[in-house]
């Protein structure tokens, strides 16, 4: 939940059209808008990256790659959310006491799909990192039992914990007005609105940012110790060092993701802490509505990072070049088949 839902604990009189977030109109309709065209970024890269990773048929057979796949399914709709909401906000309806319209003040006003999606994003993140722990530290245990049911149900875990993490404080807190106004995060007690606060972006960021940290610690200190073992290396042959460059390439790649989230949410997160904490913030400010852009960046970013780093994309990617025309091919050396590239994820 980003701070965008600032309680409204003593007064009713919120501007019900941006979720709590006072704005004057020229400077909010200029915010939505770029939030907008930030969500069509994030939307056509996380669809090229379903596209070119579903193609892969060692990809999705593998559960680092389905792991991927989800990641990128749900900052799709995380993009697409964006979209719909802040578009939404340039426009919204007057009253919501009409029939069929409540759905409309629960979705976008109180932005719970949005949250929900960058909520489910984190947790999906959380679930990919143990699978590269386990696999790493563990490669034992995790061949014999970190099986595709495990993983799938500790995605449908991450999907359901991100909507009633963002539900618990919004149905209890909806209101609308005689005018049929909807007025998100209505507290009416101070202490239980701090105290939920500071629960909540504990268990949605401070605590999956220190399984990152731990995690990946652990893993480069192994990393570490295997690449001497083992001897990894550009001229490096054979079977086994091959398949730990695979798997070396995709935990760096992950640990460039948990970096980026990092990056996006830790100003954000860090402003809505010291809100419940009881310091007097700014919700109004150039610098608040910053900390709100760079985590809808986080929707964003992955893509970029898939094909900067990410072997199994950028070589799954060069499948199509086919539909480009030959001028726009670029030239590349000879890449292994799809199977190979992605069999050792």
């Amino acid at each position: 939940m980003a701070s965008t839902q600032e309680p409204n604990t003593y007064s009713t009189n919120t501007d019900a059209s941006n979720g709590g977030v006072g704005r004057s109109g020229s400077e909010g309709l200029h915010f939505d808008l770029l939030v907008c065209l930030l969500g069509v970024v994030g939307l056509v890269g996380n669809a090229i990256v379903l596209v070119v990773m579903i193609g892969g048929k060692k990809t999705r057979r593998q559960i680092t790659g389905s792991l991927i796949i989800n990641q990128s399914l749900v900052d799709l709709c995380c993009a697409l959310s964006v979209i719909l909401t802040y578009g939404y906000n340039m426009k919204p309806m007057q009253r919501y006491d009409l029939r069929g319209r409540e759905a409309l003040c629960y979705l976008l006003v109180d932005k719970i799909m949005l949250f929900t999606l960058m909520n489910a994003s984190t947790y999906s993140l959380m679930v990919i990192t143990t699978e590269r722990y386990l696999m790493i530290v563990t490669p034992i245990f995790h061949r014999n039992h970190f099986t595709r049911q495990r993983a799938l149900l500790l995605v449908v875990l991450a999907w359901l914990a991100a909507y009633l993490w963002t539900s618990s404080p919004t149905l209890p807190t909806k209101f609308m007005d005689e005018n049929g106004q909807c007025i998100p995060f209505v507290w009416g007690n101070v202490e239980a609105q701090k105290n939920f606060g500071i629960t909540y972006v504990t268990a949605t960021f401070f605590v999956p940012i220190l399984l990152f940290a731990l995690a990946y610690s652990h893993v480069g200190w192994v990393l570490r110790k295997k690449t001497v073992q083992v001897g990894i290396g550009p001229n490096a042959p054979g079977p086994e060092t091959k398949l730990t460059r695979r798997q070396v390439n995709v935990t760096k790649t992950m640990v460039m993701v948990t970096s980026a989230f990092a990056m996006c949410w830790t100003p954000n997160q860090i402003y809505y802490l010291l809100f419940n904490l009881g310091y007097d913030l700014n919700f109004t400010s150039v610098g608040y509505l910053i900390t709100l852009f760079m985590s809808f960046v986080n929707c964003c970013i992955n893509p970029f990072i898939y094909a900067f780093k990410l072997e199994a994309f950028r070589q799954g990617i060069m499948k199509y070049r086919q539909y480009l025309p030959s001028r726009c091919k670029p030239d590349q050396p000879h890449l292994e088949s799809d199977d190979t590239a992605t069999s050792h994820m």
